[in-house]
Order: C-alpha cells, then sequence, then structure tokens
C-alpha cells in the first residue's frame, strides 16, 4: 500500500491507531461545555489532555463543525446565500485558525494531523436538504470546500479526510463533484481519507475503493472480523462500540490500520483498558 498512511505504518513498525476521541474529550477533559465550539484555547487544551491519555497516531481537525454549529436546517434559505454565510462567518474562522495553530504547536510532534471535512451530501442534510441532491448543488457545495481548504493549504496537514453519512457511501455524482477537492489535496502533497459511518458491515464501497486518488476508507462501525473478511488492506476500522463498550473484548487482529470513535458516554476505566489492549 503505497500511500502517506503505508508511510506511518512503516515508521512506527505497526498498524497505525487512529482514534477519533473529540467528542469523549469535551466530556471527559472540558465538562461538555454548551460552547464547546466557541473557545477555541480549552478545545485545543482538552484535546491534548485526551491525546496523552489515547496516544491516536492520527488526529482529525474538522474545519466546518463551528460553523455549523450556528446554522441549523433551513433548506427553503438559497443554497448560494447559504454558502456565502458560512463561508465567511469571521467568528468560526477565528475559531479554526487558534485551533490549528494550539494544533500544530502542541499535537504534531504526536501524531499525523489531518484535515476533515464534510462531504458535499453531510452537508446539504445538515441543511435540510434531502435525497436524490441535484449535482449542481453537489458540485456547489464542493467549490466551496476547495476554498475553505485553500484558505489552510500552508498548513502541514499529512491527509484530507471527507467525513460521508450516506449508507452506501459517496455516489457517482458526489465522487465526481469531490474530485477537485481529492485533486486540491493531493497537489498539496496530502493524502486522501474517506469517512463512512454509516457503511453496513460487509459491504465494501467498491467504487470509492476503485478511485487510486483514495488510500484509506474509514469503517467507524465495522468489527475487526468485518474487514478480516474483506481483505482489502485500504480499509480501515475495528474500533467500533463494542470493542469500545462491551465488557468482554479482544485486541483486534486486523494487520491494517485501526480506526474507531471512542463513546462520549463511555465509562473512563473501560476506555483505558481498551487503550491498553490496543498497545499490547
Amino acid at each position: 500500500m503505497n500511500n502517506v498512511f503505508a508511510q506511518i505504518a512503516e515508521r512506527l513498525q505497526r498498524p497505525p491507531l487512529w482514534i477519533d476521541f473529540e467528542a469523549y474529550a469535551a466530556r471527559v477533559f472540558a465538562g461538555a461545555p454548551a460552547d464547546w465550539l466557541v473557545n477555541a484555547h480549552r478545545y485545543a487544551d482538552a484535546m491534548a489532555q485526551a491525546q496523552k491519555l489515547v496516544r491516536s497516531d492520527v488526529i482529525a481537525l474538522d474545519l466546518t463543525q463551528a460553523a455549523l454549529a450556528k446554522s441549523g436546517p433551513g433548506a427553503d434559505l438559497p443554497l448560494a446565500e447559504r454558502l456565502g454565510t458560512w463561508a465567511s462567518d469571521p467568528a468560526s474562522h477565528r475559531f479554526n485558525t487558534d485551533v490549528l495553530d494550539e494544533a500544530f504547536h502542541r499535537l504534531a510532534a504526536q501524531a499525523a494531523l489531518v484535515m476533515a471535512l464534510p462531504s458535499p451530501s453531510r452537508l446539504l442534510r445538515a441543511w435540510g436538504v434531502e435525497p436524490p441532491f441535484d449535482f449542481d448543488d453537489l458540485d456547489d457545495v464542493a467549490s466551496a470546500l476547495v476554498a475553505l481548504l485553500r484558505q489552510h493549504a500552508d498548513r502541514r496537514f499529512t491527509a484530507l479526510m471527507i467525513d460521508c453519512d450516506e449508507a452506501g457511501g459517496p455516489s457517482a455524482g458526489e465522487l465526481e463533484a469531490c474530485a477537485p477537492l481529492q485533486k486540491s489535496a493531493n497537489y498539496y502533497g496530502w493524502g486522501v481519507a474517506w469517512r463512512l459511518d454509516a457503511a453496513p458491515q460487509g459491504e465494501a464501497p467498491a467504487e470509492l475503493l476503485a478511485a487510486s486518488s483514495v488510500d484509506v476508507v474509514l469503517l467507524g462501525g465495522w468489527s475487526d472480523a468485518a474487514l478480516t473478511v474483506q481483505g482489502e488492506e485500504r480499509l480501515a476500522g475495528g474500533l467500533n462500540d463494542v470493542f469500545w463498550c462491551d465488557e468482554a473484548a479482544c485486541a483486534p487482529s486486523w494487520p491494517g490500520m485501526r480506526f474507531g470513535s471512542i463513546p462520549a458516554q463511555a465509562l473512563p476505566e473501560r476506555i483505558a483498558s481498551r487503550l491498553d489492549l490496543l498497545r499490547c
């Protein structure tokens, strides 16, 4: 596997661990504040404290959630107007800049930092638009995401992660709309990951895997056994809710990258024991 995550594995001499611990950090290290996405210093401090415990090899930083937290659904609002308001929000831009400044200062030596963006379909859903999605809408949103990526292109990110919540993964139209987004990431020397938390176990996203520009597909809901059956080295997962929350769990046997999210309400003692399992 000749990609940025294979290079990390080669450097570490083991499968990389990519653990999404943001929700857990917000609750355990920051007290689940209502304004979690407002105070950049507190956000970065909680993430840095959590990383000392989790020790993830990869950390994704979402550059849209602060703005999205301010803009609720509103399918009746013209898309162009919504995109313009969303992309130009000064408070969200300041939050992102401050978080990135602290993250690259405090975390870059400990983990590969990845820019996380929602897929166009995920953004449209968040704004109250229901499928089937119009290609022009997908394309307009993807263009806005390219502009956001370029605002932070001077940062030394390892990869771009596109987060899609469609059960079947991105459609052919969405993949076409996202081609400039993926090419922009490659232009800056970054890898490309797609996150598909809603993908049913056992149904590998064949069309997405056929795209040569995709370094890894993250399947947060997949078990270690489901990954083993597929045997595709560009899939990552195995750390689903069952792994984190069940009383009995085994260390993953999947030889590729392990990926999953720590549930926000998981017991700290159990999380500590699962992290110990991953380091055996």
